[in-house]
């Protein structure tokens, strides 16, 4: 019933529902055709043993005392009955059950008071829903001294006693026997149970009283329920506690009507409207039962989905026969109530108990519950049947164990609200837990957004004065340094400018392409900042191959000496280059020194200019040389070549 993750599983609760379902099935097979049985099974009469009616309080059961006789055309008038010797047959030993018949039935019996005073007796059928009633007192010497025409198709006022079931009363002679006729009949087919009792005037009384008192106070119960429930509704919004309400509200409204309360109280004179009450109601009531169990245990998410179609379909069954009993088709709507209604029932009770294994706890309550029910409803029929001795713990048992079963369901709706709030107060500290922990993690991640952004704009503000193929500074970068250097150098501070740029690197590009010269570019910056410190002695590329260092340094020999350095360095990387004079890539450097007095005129674009004109100058001596100056009039430069 549950979804299995696994085919053994799957067939393990397959076998489980069906076993239960079969012997559910059984039983009520068996209880149905006992019900048949009882009736078709009956013995021809023999002659009537009078009932010996004493006045005492308590009831006596007609049946033993009684012959039934069925009028298959139905058109048999009582003067025709009465001479009718043949088709007489013993009568049940309590409960007269007929069935769906389209029949009319008789039954008889002889009362006999056995005292020498009058006594006062009323014949009770049981029921207030037989359709059509007509009742016949005939003394000893053939006179009859009574009729009463009276039933629930008939208004209120045609029955003999003021009372919700169907009785009259008459009064018995000293010693007198009187034959009494009952000729009942349906609308549509449909014989309710009559469990045909004789009463005294006063045992009748206490009997109506206790039963009404019962009653009474199980409406009261129900009624509580419903406010209850429907408040709590109203508080939640919760869809269970409004389709419970909605089951008690039907089951309420159907007891009130099937048990006679709307027509000795709310409707005398509408027959009609009684019957369609009980109708629509029997078939509601398995309906928006149905309904709320299969919400109540949650059918979509704990069992498979054909468990949910099939229940669904049963309380869609049961919905048609409320539209059978709302246009007064009342032995169709039983037959859908007793069929469909029945079967969703047991369907029902073997799903839950194949859930309540697996641990369902909304299962185990459903299980209880209908437990109590289908217990009491059993007790209840095996008695009227006649299966069982009948008490009148039957009455109770049925009541009982409906009260019981709404009771209990209540309980679980009532569990389910405290689950749901533990539930909710574990959310809400989950949540909590949650949020601190979250907000713990989005201050880290803040944090370490914020390094990250500050990596990325320090690495942004990199590649912005980055050259991308060398990694040396950019042109804007050098003028920005320059600037800065010559604005806050310490006074009298030397600085220096080496110029310097890869000697033929057009010739190079030409011969061997530029990806080979971007190679090299690249080659030769890596040895250029291997010599070069990065703080005190910063790397431009100028432009194409052009590239430059600007530092402080206090002697123009110092300077002098490490352009001579990188010269080597490059040098040393012999990277061949046909077209140089060298058979290698070679570099020449212009040197502009500064120090003393002559700083204070300075600019970068003179500082600039002188270097590039040393630089020009070291190329028209020839390349792979070194040319340094140390006046600002670059007059007589000093210049050394390759290797000197």
């Amino acid at each position: 019933m549950v979804r299995q993750d696994n085919k053994k599983g799957g067939r393990t609760g397959w076998r489980r529902w069906a076993g239960g379902w079969c012997a559910l099935l059984a039983m009520w097979l068996w209880v149905s055709v006992t019900a048949v049985a009882a009736v078709a099974a009956a013995p021809a009469a023999a002659d009537i043993t009078p009932l010996p009616f004493d006045g005492g309080g308590d009831a006596m059961r007609v049946g033993p005392h009684a012959q039934i006789f069925e009028d298959t055309r139905g058109d048999l008038a009582f003067t025709q009955l009465r001479s009718t010797t043949t088709g007489w047959r013993a009568g049940p030993s309590d409960t007269f059950n007929f069935g769906v018949s389209k029949s009319v039935w008789w039954v008889r019996t002889r009362i006999h008071n056995v005292t020498a005073g009058p006594l006062r007796m009323v014949v009770d059928l049981g029921t207030p829903n037989m359709d059509y009633v007509d009742a016949y007192v005939v003394a000893s010497d053939g006179q009859v001294r009574q009729q009463v025409h009276t039933g629930d198709r008939l208004p209120f006022s045609t029955r003999g006693i003021h009372d919700r079931t169907l009785a009259f009363a008459h009064t018995l002679n000293g010693n007198e026997t009187v034959d009494v006729y009952l000729r009942v009949a349906t609308h549509d087919g449909l014989f309710e149970l009559m469990p045909l009792r004789v009463f005294s005037i006063k045992g009748f009384v206490e009997h109506t009283h206790d039963e009404n008192l019962l009653i009474s106070l199980f409406h009261g119960g129900l009624i509580v329920l419903v406010l209850y429930n429907l408040f709590l509704f109203v508080s939640t919004r919760e869809k269970n506690f409004g389709l419970y309400v909605v089951y008690l509200v039907v089951f309420l409204v159907n007891s009130f009507a099937f048990r006679g309360f709307d027509m000795e109280h709310l409707w005398p004179n509408s027959p009609r409207l009684h019957n369609i009450v009980v109708g629509v109601s029997a078939s509601l009531i398995f309906a928006s039962g149905g309904a709320f169990t299969m919400a109540y245990l949650h059918l979509r998410r704990t069992a498979a989905p054909w468990v949910w179609q099939v229940a669904a379909a049963l309380v869609a069954a049961n919905l048609g026969g409320a539209l059978l009993g709302l246009f007064d088709f009342y032995t169709l709507a039983a037959g859908f109530a007793a069929i469909f209604g029945l079967a969703l029932v047991l369907f029902l009770y073997v799903t839950a108990a194949v859930l309540a294994m697996r641990d369902v706890r909304e299962a185990r309550y459903v299980v209880m519950a209908f437990t109590a029910l289908i217990c009491s409803a059993v007790l209840y029929y095996l008695q009227l049947l006649d299966v069982l001795p009948a008490t009148r713990v039957s009455f109770w048992a049925m009541l009982a164990g409906s009260w019981i079963e709404l009771m209990v369901l209540g309980f679980g709706l009532a569990d389910a609200m405290n689950t749901l709030k533990t539930q909710k107060l574990q959310a809400e500290r989950s949540a909590r837990e949650n949020q601190e922990a979250m907000a713990l993690r989005l201050e880290k991640r803040v944090v370490e957004r914020t390094l990250e952004l500050a990596e990325a704009n320090r690495q942004l503000s990199t590649l912005s004065i980055t050259d991308e193929l060398t990694g040396a500074y950019n042109r804007r970068h050098f003028d920005q340094q320059c600037a800065q250097r010559l604005a806050h150098r310490g006074r009298g501070e030397p600085i220096a400018l080496c110029i310097f740029d890869i000697d033929f690197f057009k010739q190079y590009n030409d011969r061997y392409g530029h990806v080979a010269g971007d190679a090299v570019l690249r080659r030769f910056s890596h040895a250029v900042l291997s010599v070069l410190h990065p703080e005190g002695h910063p790397f431009f590329r100028l432009g194409g191959e052009e590239f430059a260092t600007v530092f402080t340094t206090p002697t123009a020999a110092e300077a002098d000496a490490l352009a001579h350095r990188l010269r080597e360095t490059v040098n040393a990387l012999a990277v061949p280059h046909a077209d140089s004079p060298r058979g290698i890539v070679t570099a020449s450097f212009g040197v502009a020194w500064w120090g003393g007095e002559a700083l204070d005129d300075l600019t970068p674009e003179v500082l600039y200019a002188a270097a590039d004109r040393l630089l020009y100058e070291a190329k028209r001596g020839g390349r792979d040389r070194v040319v340094v100056h140390t006046q600002p009039g670059l007059t007589d430069p000093h210049h050394r070549a390759a290797g000197s």
